[in-house]
């Protein structure tokens, strides 16, 4: 009998078993006991959305849409800065084919670890994980797509930043 879910490698995502999906080379079967606490994760999560937004006060939205707003403002900057970034590193590749062309030696070529390193910090999930302002949001993401709780704990909410950052690495060096 085949498994009842597959886990895509690069994304983390679930699906229902389908023989043409399991024939892709990055999907592979899912443990049912993981899928069933990411399933259940997953509806808790709507149900809790649901509950906020049928008790939440104006007060409150109020508040919510403040902090949503800086945050927003937040990637905004983060997107304006990595914009930026990737208009200079296009101006020196344009310079390095320059200088090839007229037989300069190149500037400064990026190594395998800086490219990876970038490959790390352009993840969607990675700047997702950057953005969240609580544990529960970090614990949410954790079970959500690892099916791990985190345990609560008084750690400081940027070390538990790290090692859900840390994770999501694993899972990107796995996935190649």
């Amino acid at each position: 009998m085949p498994p009842k879910y597959l886990i895509q490698d690069v994304t983390g995502r679930m699906y229902h078993y389908d023989e043409i999906l399991a024939a892709k080379s990055d999907m592979r079967a899912m443990d049912p006991a993981i899928a069933k606490v990411r399933i259940d994760a997953t509806r808790k999560n709507i149900e809790s959305r649901k509950a906020m937004a049928a008790e939440g006060t104006p007060d409150e939205y109020v508040a919510k849409l403040s902090e949503l707003s800086k945050r927003l403002s937040d990637l905004v900057n983060e997107f304006d800065v990595l914009e930026k970034a990737e208009k200079d590193r296009v101006d020196i590749d344009r310079e390095n084919n320059r200088l090839e062309r007229e037989g300069t030696p190149k500037s400064s070529i990026p190594s395998e670890e800086e490219l990876h390193q970038e490959k790390i910090d352009e993840d969607p999930h990675i700047i997702r994980i950057k953005a969240m302002a609580t544990w529960d949001e970090l614990n949410n993401y954790m079970v959500t797509e690892f099916g791990e709780d985190i345990k609560k704990t008084k750690t400081n909410i940027d070390r538990l930043k790290v090692e859900v950052i840390g994770r999501r690495v694993e899972r990107i060096e796995e996935a190649g």
